[in-house]
């Protein structure tokens, strides 16, 4: 019962008390401060704004899947009445005749700009497939391929290219709860100051989260840890954590010709620290707000768009988009 309790608490404190928290991130910010950094790792701050948006992106792909921020695919029942696709708004239906035969593809293309005290871009792609273990449970593994372009304050240019593999599970549990997790790997290559070097790169994350449902919209509050280990060469080494709150609103599902449609917003705030080999450390808040449209087709295939932007400082904003595309084979 305790156990229960806790959660509660939990899915109450991120679906109210990400407003707060996020009226409070307009205190300094670390990052404010990255051209006075006593540090001898380029590499920290670039990292600190890159992998807040990279978590954010393959989170967005993977908590869809358990129904936790709406769109999970619909396979049949073409003119069911959509309160009845399941709780969770838009629903993937593993039938028990299927499991352990099913196979589900994912596949995610992403952008974002990054401006203001911090200049850069970056594009990913996050390829996916899965199949189900039981009618809850999911295992699968990603391919995520990508390239950023990063220049601080002190005006250096970071480049990094990268493709990291890796496995990751999706599960739903009893009262709208959902788990996922990833565990990826790779040797990105680096560029600085037109020198080039190979390291090495882990990223993994857990999010927890709950479907909610409410007259007139439903909500979707989650926490996430978010890890990294990077090291970019033999001498340097960023070490990551962040820990996001945040919640979706999901309106209505709405039935169109083809499936069902489904808008919603999104509101999340990223509580992140930063260290590296020499001792220095950035400590940061940063809000951020999105929304979309879901889409599930009669075909048994998904379509998710989204857009966010987030206040990354005080002085640098990170615009993004995604689309989201889940497929049966």
């Amino acid at each position: 019962m305790r156990v229960f309790s806790v959660l509660n608490s939990v899915s109450w404190f991120a679906l109210t008390g990400s407003a707060g928290l996020i009226a409070a991130s307009a205190a300094a910010n670390d990052l404010e401060d990255c051209d006075d950094l006593p540090t001898n790792n380029p590499f920290l701050c670039a990292t600190a704004v890159e992998f807040a948006a990279q978590a954010t992106f393959i989170r967005n792909a993977l908590i869809s899947q358990v129904g936790s921020s709406g769109l999970r695919t619909r396979t049949s029942q073409k003119n069911a009445d959509p309160k009845q696709v399941g709780a969770a708004g838009l629903t993937t239906r593993m039938s028990q005749q299927n499991v352990g035969r099913e196979w589900f593809g994912l596949a995610v293309a992403g952008a974002q700009r990054t401006s203001g005290n911090f200049d850069g871009e970056a594009a990913n792609l996050l390829l996916g497939v899965d199949t189900a273990l039981s009618n809850t449970v999911s295992l699968g593994a990603l391919v995520l391929v990508g390239n950023a372009s990063t220049t601080p304050p002190n005006g250096v240019e970071i480049e990094r290219e990268e493709a990291l593999v890796g496995p990751y599970f999706t599960a739903r549990l009893a009262n709208g709860d959902g788990l996922t997790g990833y565990l990826l790997y790779g040797e990105p290559d680096y560029t600085i100051s037109n020198v080039d070097s190979t390291g090495e790169s882990l990223i993994g994350s857990l999010t927890w989260s709950r479907y909610i449902e409410r007259p007139g919209a439903d909500f979707a509050p989650f926490v996430s840890v978010s890890l990294k280990r990077e090291e970019p060469n033999a001498t340097d080494r960023v070490d990551a954590t962040i820990l996001t709150f945040g919640t979706s609103v999901d309106g209505e599902v709405v039935a169109i010709d083809n499936g069902f449609r489904q808008f919603f917003g999104q509101l999340e705030l990223d509580v992140g620290e930063y260290d590296d080999t020499f001792g220095t450390t950035i400590d940061y808040t940063a809000p951020r707000i999105g929304g979309g449209v879901r889409f599930a087709f009669d075909s048994g295939s998904s379509l998710q768009l989204l857009a966010n932007a987030s206040a990354a400082s005080d002085e640098t904003t990170i615009v993004a988009a995604q689309v989201t595309y889940r497929f049966e084979f």
